[in-house]
Parts: C-alpha cells; structure tokens; sequence
C-alpha cells in the first residue's frame, strides 16, 4: 500500500482542494494579466506534483499524473471555451460540476432526463458489484495458479484486470452523480467486443480521452477535413504522454508505448482507408472481426503491458 504520511498526499489533496477555486477564476476572468499566471501554476503544479511521489511508488507516480492531465485539458478547455456544452461556463454548478467530475458531467434540468440518469446510475451500481466480483475472481486466479509461468495466460489477465479494475473505478466514481440526477458521459463501452482498432480506440476504450483529444487536437488544430492527419496527431499525443507516464514511473526512457501506439495508429488508419476505399464501414462480419482484432491487440499487448507490470508489479496482486 501507497504510504499516504508522505508529503506528496499532502500536496495532492490541497491541490485537489485549491484547483476549483483556481478554475473558478480562470473562468471568470479573461485578461490575460490574471489567466496567464493562472494557467502557468496549473500546468506547473501538473508537471511537477508526480515528481513529489518517491521512486519506491512508481504505480503513484503513474496514477498521479491521469488527474494531472485531466485537471491540465480541462484547463486548456476554460482558455478556449471549447467544451461539452457551452451552459458549462455560463452556470456556476453546471462549471463546478464539471471542473469536479471525472470525465464529462452535466447537471440536467428536465425531470425525464433526471429520471434517466437515476436509471443509469442504478445500472452502473450493479456493473461495480458484478465487476467487483470479477476482480476478486481474478486476483484469486492469480493467487491459486502460476501464471507467471505462462507468458501469454498471464498477459490476457493482466488485460482483463487492467479493463476490470480502471472500468469499475469509473463507473464507482460516476453512479453516486448519476443518483443525483447528473449526467455523466461513459469513460468505456464493451471493449472486448470491438470490431476493428478504430472501433476499440473510438467508441470503447478510455472515452474521456478520446473526446478531449477530439475536441483540442482533432476539431480544434487540426479539423475534421484532414482526418488522417489529426488521427496521426491524436495517435503520436498519446504515445508521448504514456511513453511520458513510464519515464516519470520508472525514471528511464523504455520506448514500448512509443512503439506500441505507433504500430496501432498506423494500423488503425491503414484498416480505416481501406474500409472507405471499399466503401464498407468493416471489412468483415462481426464475429470473425471481433476475433481477428482481439488476436491482434493480444500479439501486440507485450508492448504496452511490459512496462506497465514493472510499474504496478501485477504478480503481487493476490488475494492470499
């Protein structure tokens, strides 16, 4: 367990506590005399507040800096005024709601659409139960059998758990929200049964941080009538910041997440040409689709889950 007496907690939790006041004002005020020094503390504190966690954590490190990131887009997206909704920056509960929420939330005000976010949220409680079941499952697999043995039984558990336990976080964090009637965007959709790459990286896969990337990178710099370089752009954005992720957790250049986001956008994009040349959405029925991409993901998953394990040393997740 993480030594929560150390400094770098401390600093978290008020960083925690100062950024809403800080969004507050960024929001408020346009004169860049008073934003820019803002804006630069924000991105400083994000740069410099995963450093303040000591080496021995490097799996604190790498969870430090998603709220890191988060916190630095949503700041970018107060500068620009280019979010989910444009009540947001208008409406102080709808702003603090989504300066607080982990993804994207709106406070809605139709009593349907209330209604529907609690039937959500009642949904979204039983996927935490069944997934906190699951990873209970996985965990006593991984504490009754050698795993590490085989490389590849132990590479496709380390997938599910990774899908299990970051899936059922989100969903812990969001069902409260959606409870209160507030709704908040899904972060994942069934990855497992994505069709092709650019379904799993698209529409089922970390959604947050695909319609940041969406909104600040591919509508925003690059525009939508160059598709191929803004799925380029979005691609090489995300091997950096992961690749940036296991420099800061393991405190060395490793090169697989470079690697492994390089070998997937150029796939993704080729697969996607292809599918228009053709004038098909998919290349193939569902069933074989599904299948080839997961045999696909799997001889490539080595890359991005090699420095992963080293970070969060999955062979002491055990029950026992």
């Amino acid at each position: 367990m993480p030594d929560f007496t150390q400094p770098w907690f401390t600093y978290s939790v008020c960083a925690q506590i100062v950024w809403p006041f800080l969004a507050l004002s960024l929001n408020k005020y346009t004169n860049r005399l008073l934003t820019v020094p803002i804006a630069t503390f924000i991105f400083s504190v994000c740069a410099v507040l995963p450093w303040t966690v000591p080496a021995s954590e490097p799996a604190v490190r790498f969870v430090l800096i998603i709220p890191c990131f988060w916190v630095a887009a949503r700041t970018v997206e107060i500068i620009e005024r280019h979010a989910r909704n444009d009540d947001v920056f208008i409406k102080p509960k709808r702003f603090l709601v989504w300066v607080l929420v982990f993804g994207d939330a709106v406070c809605v005000d139709q009593p349907e659409k209330k209604d529907e976010c609690r039937q959500r949220g009642r949904r979204s409680a039983i996927r935490v139960a069944l997934k906190a079941i699951a990873v209970t499952s996985l965990l006593a697999i991984n504490s009754s059998f050698p795993l590490q043995q085989y490389f590849w039984l132990e590479l496709l558990w380390m997938m599910f758990i990774v899908y299990t336990v970051f899936s059922g976080l989100t969903d812990l964090i969001h069902t409260p929200f959606l409870l209160m009637g507030i709704d908040t965007a899904p972060v994942f959709n069934a990855p497992f049964l994505a069709r092709n790459l650019r379904d799993f990286w698209g529409r089922r896969w970390n959604l947050f941080f695909t319609r940041i990337c969406n909104r600040l990178i591919f509508q925003k710099l690059i525009g939508p009538e160059r598709p191929v370089l803004g799925a380029t752009t979005v691609f090489l954005f995300s091997a950096i910041l992961h690749e940036y992720m296991v420099w800061v957790s393991l405190e060395r250049f490793d090169g697989r997440m470079l690697l492994f986001f390089t070998l997937h956008g150029f796939a993704t994009i080729a697969t996607t040409m292809v599918a228009h040349w053709v004038g098909r959405k998919t290349l193939m029925p569902r069933i074989p689709a599904i299948m080839l991409h997961f045999v696909f993901f799997t001889a490539t998953a080595p890359l991005f889950f090699g420095p992963v394990s080293e970070i969060f040393r999955f062979h002491t997740w055990t029950l026992w």
